[in-house]
């Protein structure tokens, strides 16, 4: 297109002579010697990344803990968000209470608050079963 012969990257790492390619072998040879290292190269990066997983899945399935709602139960929802100025020490995050009116999976529950509009979909790393204890029982008004 230009009137001069296009230069691949190979081209710049080789040079103009070819006695960079280890063990004299032709570009071909060596092109096919390269995609068989990275091959292998791609094999033992996965089974890391796999055997990393499986550790990673271990260490965190240790600590989780099953819990199930019934429908009826009252759950407090976590809700992240902090007043502009206010440290997030002080925030109350879980602050709505709701109502558990489904469950859609094991680990989902559809929720309804007298404060939304609509029932909405939670996870259950999400929600906190509300305990009232006898100085809460004062406080429910």
């Amino acid at each position: 297109m230009t009137g001069r012969t296009p230069r691949a990257c190979v081209d710049y790492y080789l040079g103009e002579n070819l006695s960079q390619i280890p063990g004299n072998a032709s570009i071909p040879e060596y092109a096919l010697q390269v995609l068989e290292r990275l091959q292998n190269a791609y094999c033992l990066v996965r089974d890391d990344i796999s055997a990393r997983a499986e550790y990673s899945a271990d260490w965190y399935n240790r600590k989780v803990r099953l819990v199930s709602y019934s429908l009826g139960d009252k759950v407090r929802i976590f809700n992240p968000v902090t007043k502009c100025g206010w440290l997030p020490k002080w925030s109350r995050f879980y602050r709505d209470v709701a109502t558990i009116v489904k469950r859609v999976n094991d680990a989902t529950y559809l929720v309804v608050a007298s404060t939304w509009q609509k029932p909405r979909v939670f996870h259950v790393d999400k929600l906190r079963q509300v305990n009232y204890d006898s100085a809460d029982d004062s406080n429910k008004c």
